[in-house]
Protein backbone atom coordinates (compact mmCIF):
# COMPACT_ATOMS: atom_id res chain seq x y z
CA UNK A 1 0.00 0.00 0.00
CA UNK A 2 1.34 3.39 -1.20
CA UNK A 3 0.52 6.60 1.42
CA UNK A 4 0.18 10.01 -0.27
CA UNK A 5 0.95 12.99 1.08
CA UNK A 6 -1.01 16.13 0.07
CA UNK A 7 0.17 19.61 -0.13
CA UNK A 8 -2.20 22.55 -0.37
CA UNK A 9 -0.44 25.55 -1.66
CA UNK A 10 -2.19 28.97 0.06
CA UNK A 11 -2.05 31.97 -1.75
CA UNK A 12 -0.06 34.68 0.15
CA UNK A 13 0.50 38.25 -0.66
CA UNK A 14 3.85 39.39 0.92
CA UNK A 15 3.36 43.16 -0.42
CA UNK A 16 3.35 45.83 2.08
CA UNK A 17 1.08 48.47 0.27
CA UNK A 18 -1.22 45.93 -1.39
CA UNK A 19 -4.07 46.48 1.08
CA UNK A 20 -3.66 42.78 3.14
CA UNK A 21 -4.77 43.48 6.82
CA UNK A 22 -1.51 41.48 8.26
CA UNK A 23 0.78 43.19 6.67
CA UNK A 24 -0.08 46.96 6.50
CA UNK A 25 -1.06 47.98 10.23
CA UNK A 26 -4.83 47.89 9.09
CA UNK A 27 -7.07 45.69 11.54
CA UNK A 28 -9.43 42.20 9.75
CA UNK A 29 -12.22 44.53 9.32
CA UNK A 30 -10.41 46.88 6.78
CA UNK A 31 -9.70 49.73 9.79
CA UNK A 32 -6.61 51.42 11.00
CA UNK A 33 -5.59 49.98 14.68
CA UNK A 34 -5.24 52.38 17.36
CA UNK A 35 -1.39 52.83 17.62
CA UNK A 36 -0.39 52.58 21.12
CA UNK A 37 2.49 54.77 21.80
CA UNK A 38 5.95 53.56 22.04
CA UNK A 39 7.65 53.49 25.86
CA UNK A 40 11.35 52.46 26.84
CA UNK A 41 10.19 48.98 26.65
CA UNK A 42 8.89 48.45 23.89
CA UNK A 43 12.25 50.59 22.69
CA UNK A 44 14.51 48.10 24.19
CA UNK A 45 12.30 45.22 22.73
CA UNK A 46 12.72 47.14 19.48
CA UNK A 47 16.78 46.97 20.01
CA UNK A 48 16.75 43.01 20.73
CA UNK A 49 14.49 42.01 18.07
CA UNK A 50 17.12 44.37 15.53
CA UNK A 51 19.91 42.34 16.56
CA UNK A 52 17.59 38.70 16.45
CA UNK A 53 17.06 39.09 13.31
CA UNK A 54 19.55 41.01 11.26
CA UNK A 55 19.43 43.07 8.13
CA UNK A 56 18.90 40.17 5.36
CA UNK A 57 17.02 37.69 6.98
CA UNK A 58 13.36 36.92 5.22
CA UNK A 59 10.21 38.24 6.81
CA UNK A 60 12.00 40.79 9.26
CA UNK A 61 9.82 43.20 9.62
CA UNK A 62 7.05 40.62 9.99
CA UNK A 63 8.37 38.66 12.76
CA UNK A 64 9.85 41.88 14.73
CA UNK A 65 6.59 43.16 14.36
CA UNK A 66 4.85 39.73 15.79
CA UNK A 67 7.17 40.36 18.51
CA UNK A 68 4.71 42.90 19.62
CA UNK A 69 1.70 40.77 19.95
CA UNK A 70 -0.26 43.47 17.95
CA UNK A 71 0.93 46.30 20.22
CA UNK A 72 2.45 47.93 16.75
CA UNK A 73 2.20 47.69 13.40
CA UNK A 74 4.73 46.61 10.61
CA UNK A 75 4.89 50.30 9.75
CA UNK A 76 5.31 51.53 12.88
CA UNK A 77 8.35 49.19 13.77
CA UNK A 78 9.78 50.24 10.56
CA UNK A 79 9.30 53.86 10.97
CA UNK A 80 10.87 53.40 15.02
CA UNK A 81 13.74 51.46 13.45
CA UNK A 82 14.51 54.26 11.18
CA UNK A 83 14.11 56.68 13.96
CA UNK A 84 16.35 54.63 16.31
CA UNK A 85 19.50 54.38 13.17
CA UNK A 86 18.98 58.19 13.12
CA UNK A 87 19.38 58.73 16.65
CA UNK A 88 23.22 57.25 17.36
CA UNK A 89 24.31 59.53 20.36
CA UNK A 90 27.54 61.73 19.04
CA UNK A 91 30.93 61.44 20.19
CA UNK A 92 30.03 64.53 22.46
CA UNK A 93 27.35 62.80 23.97
CA UNK A 94 28.93 59.34 24.65
CA UNK A 95 32.00 61.22 26.37
CA UNK A 96 29.68 62.83 28.85
CA UNK A 97 27.89 59.97 29.90
CA UNK A 98 31.25 57.78 29.96
CA UNK A 99 32.09 60.44 32.74
CA UNK A 100 28.97 60.06 34.55
CA UNK A 101 28.86 56.87 35.08
CA UNK A 102 32.46 55.86 35.53
CA UNK A 103 33.20 54.32 38.85
CA UNK A 104 35.02 56.87 41.94
CA UNK A 105 38.39 56.03 42.99
CA UNK A 106 39.26 53.59 45.06
CA UNK A 107 39.82 55.36 48.60
CA UNK A 108 42.71 52.50 49.58
CA UNK A 109 44.79 53.36 46.27
CA UNK A 110 44.64 57.24 46.90
CA UNK A 111 46.71 56.20 49.94
CA UNK A 112 49.45 55.16 47.32
CA UNK A 113 49.18 58.51 44.76
CA UNK A 114 50.44 60.94 48.12
CA UNK A 115 54.10 59.82 47.04
CA UNK A 116 53.46 60.98 43.49
CA UNK A 117 51.59 64.21 44.43
CA UNK A 118 55.33 65.25 44.80
CA UNK A 119 55.85 64.97 41.14
CA UNK A 120 53.44 67.62 40.63
CA UNK A 121 54.20 69.98 38.02
CA UNK A 122 53.06 73.97 39.44
CA UNK A 123 50.10 73.10 36.88
CA UNK A 124 48.48 70.00 38.71
CA UNK A 125 49.77 67.60 35.88
CA UNK A 126 52.07 65.30 36.93
CA UNK A 127 55.39 64.59 35.16
CA UNK A 128 54.31 61.21 33.98
CA UNK A 129 57.11 59.76 36.12
CA UNK A 130 54.97 57.55 38.10
CA UNK A 131 51.46 56.08 38.15
CA UNK A 132 49.84 54.83 40.83
CA UNK A 133 47.64 51.66 40.44
CA UNK A 134 44.34 53.61 40.20
CA UNK A 135 45.67 55.85 37.57
CA UNK A 136 46.69 52.57 35.66
CA UNK A 137 43.05 51.25 36.43
CA UNK A 138 41.68 55.02 34.74
CA UNK A 139 43.58 54.94 32.02
CA UNK A 140 42.79 51.28 30.96
CA UNK A 141 38.73 51.83 31.46
CA UNK A 142 39.46 55.42 29.12
CA UNK A 143 41.20 52.75 26.33
CA UNK A 144 38.28 50.42 26.66
CA UNK A 145 35.80 53.15 26.28
CA UNK A 146 37.25 55.27 23.65
CA UNK A 147 38.49 52.74 20.93
CA UNK A 148 40.82 54.01 17.95
CA UNK A 149 38.28 55.28 15.50
CA UNK A 150 36.96 57.82 17.92
CA UNK A 151 37.18 61.25 17.43
CA UNK A 152 39.96 63.55 19.66
CA UNK A 153 40.39 60.18 21.48
CA UNK A 154 43.58 60.98 23.34
CA UNK A 155 41.63 64.05 24.39
CA UNK A 156 38.81 62.56 25.95
CA UNK A 157 40.67 59.61 27.54
CA UNK A 158 43.19 62.39 28.98
CA UNK A 159 40.46 63.64 30.34
CA UNK A 160 39.39 60.48 31.92
CA UNK A 161 42.55 59.70 33.96
CA UNK A 162 42.67 62.85 36.57
CA UNK A 163 45.68 64.91 36.71
CA UNK A 164 47.49 63.01 33.75
CA UNK A 165 48.13 64.92 30.29
CA UNK A 166 47.52 63.66 26.63
CA UNK A 167 51.55 63.10 26.28
CA UNK A 168 51.55 61.54 30.02
CA UNK A 169 49.05 59.22 28.85
CA UNK A 170 50.17 58.21 25.17
CA UNK A 171 53.43 57.70 26.80
CA UNK A 172 52.20 55.64 29.91
CA UNK A 173 50.33 53.46 26.83
CA UNK A 174 53.46 53.26 25.07
CA UNK A 175 55.28 51.78 28.19
CA UNK A 176 52.47 49.32 29.42
CA UNK A 177 52.80 47.96 26.13
CA UNK A 178 56.65 47.26 26.34
CA UNK A 179 56.12 46.19 29.97
CA UNK A 180 53.42 43.50 28.50
CA UNK A 181 55.81 42.16 24.84
CA UNK A 182 58.65 42.08 27.43
CA UNK A 183 56.93 39.61 30.12
CA UNK A 184 55.40 37.83 27.16
CA UNK A 185 58.76 37.25 25.65
CA UNK A 186 60.45 36.03 29.39
CA UNK A 187 57.14 33.34 29.90
CA UNK A 188 57.51 32.06 26.13
CA UNK A 189 61.17 31.45 26.78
Amino acid sequence: MQEVSSVVALPCKLETKGGDPAFDGTGANGFAEEEREWNDEDVEMLRKQLMKHPVGKPRRWEMIADAFQGRHSMNSVIKKAKDLAEKKPSDGDSFSEFLKHRKPLDKRLEAGNEESDANLKGNGETTGLNWSSSEDIALLNALKAFPKDFAMRWEKIAAAVPGKSKAACMKRVSELKKEFRSSEASNES
